[in-house]
């Protein structure tokens, strides 16, 4: 193949750098500035594990410089999501149990509500 035509290829590849980044980064900006829960934290897990087997075969076996560097930039942020998915997950879980807890604790019974209530006690 001609020259110019691999290294066209090789800047469009290193542009998958710049569209990973793009695509990544309004799932970062929900989880870490929003709250919002927008990332499967599963698919995330496995496409992580996908991307350090990648990355690992690129940069060990391959010895491919370029394909290292966008599949390690794909790992991390793939890693960045799923590591504040699973935090805001956590955080989620907890705040839950602590709001159980107080709405168990703040069971009253009002005056109105004692003589329903009498007859069952008394039996």
């Amino acid at each position: 193949m001609n020259g110019w035509f691999i290294g066209l290829l090789s800047i469009l590849y290193a542009g998958v750098a710049v569209i990973s980044v793009s695509a990544y980064l309004p799932t970062i900006r929900d989880l870490y500035f929003h709250k919002k829960s927008s990332a499967n934290v599963y698919s995330y897990a496995l496409w992580s594990v996908g991307n350090t087997i990648s990355f690992s075969y690129a940069a060990f076996v391959l010895s491919d410089l370029l394909l290292s560097i966008v599949v390690g930039i794909s790992l991390t942020l793939g890693m960045t999501v799923l590591v504040l998915g699973l935090k805001l997950r956590a955080q989620n879980i907890s705040k839950a149990r602590n709001e159980s807890k107080k709405t168990f604790l703040k069971i009253e019974i009002k005056p109105r509500d004692r003589p329903a209530i009498l007859p069952l006690i008394l039996r």
